[in-house]
């Protein structure tokens, strides 16, 4: 994506560049009638232009290599379950870039895992009309996810059938599903799909999501209270905004035990 994007305006730059050898410059410089000062006209129409096209790639380049790094640290932040630094970074890019879809999806999938559920609703619908790319199949299961934990069953499946054909990630499906089956009361659909190697494989806070909803699942069919690690859960936001969205659930992980 960052390459596309610079390699584009480095091209706007060319062709910027080339008009300015080509028709601005003779025009400024024009060709000498003194024999012995010839060359000067012809070589200075052509040296500062490519001295110009030289600094415009410098800086782009230049530009390029910042935004890259803070993408790549953010993303580095989020796999490892850093969620709060991982927002801020993407804040900055986006604040920085705010007519690219990239970095509201990114921030949206942040606010998301922090449980800020509105907030990361809006960035990802923002991504979207911006323009998601090749980030489509990801900002419609996060827009699914999201409004399956608000209670949005309609809008949860829609989201899903926009998914593009084959680029959808089954560990995402398979959550969705189990968390409009535990909504609708079908603990043991729920539960199958939670105790699946797709739902397994979610990390971090999507992770102990699972592992939550896999224990209320079991207390609802067993009678069984199995411990919910909060910290995993809850640990950079605390429970109060889940609990506006889905107050039954965090209901059930307060009362679960600890260990």
């Amino acid at each position: 994506m960052f390459l596309k994007k610079y390699v584009a305006l480095y091209m706007v730059a060319f062709g910027a560049v080339l008009l300015l050898t080509q028709v601005v410059m003779p025009r400024i410089i024009p060709p000498s009638t003194d024999e012995s000062a010839g060359f000067v006209g012809p070589m200075l129409s052509q040296f500062v232009p490519m001295l110009v096209l030289f600094v415009v790639f410098v800086t782009l380049l230049s530009k390029s290599r910042k935004h890259l790094a803070v993408v790549t640290e953010a993303e580095r932040l989020l796999q490892q379950g850093r969620n709060a630094q991982a927002r801020e970074l993407f804040q900055q890019y986006r604040q920085q870039n705010p007519k690219h879809g990239f970095g509201a999806i990114k921030l949206g999938i942040a606010h998301s895992r922090l449980w800020k559920l509105k907030e990361a609703l809006e960035e990802l619908h923002a991504g979207q009309a911006l323009g998601a790319g090749e980030l489509a199949s990801v900002a419609f299961e996060h827009e699914a996810f999201v409004k399956a934990v608000l209670g949005d069953v309609a809008g949860a499946r829609a989201a899903l059938q926009a998914v593009p054909a084959g680029r959808g990630d089954p560990r995402y499906a398979t959550l969705i599903a189990a968390v409009l089956e535990v909504r609708a009361g079908d603990f043991a659909g729920a539960r199958s799909r939670l105790g699946s190697f797709d739902a397994k494989q979610l990390p971090g806070v999507l992770g102990a999501f699972v592992r939550a909803l896999e224990a209320w699942a079991i207390e609802a069919l067993t009678g069984e209270l199995r411990h919910v690690d909060r910290v995993a859960l809850f640990g950079e936001t605390g429970p109060e905004a889940l609990r506006a969205a889905w107050p039954e659930f965090v209901a059930f992980v307060e009362r679960a035990p600890l260990s």
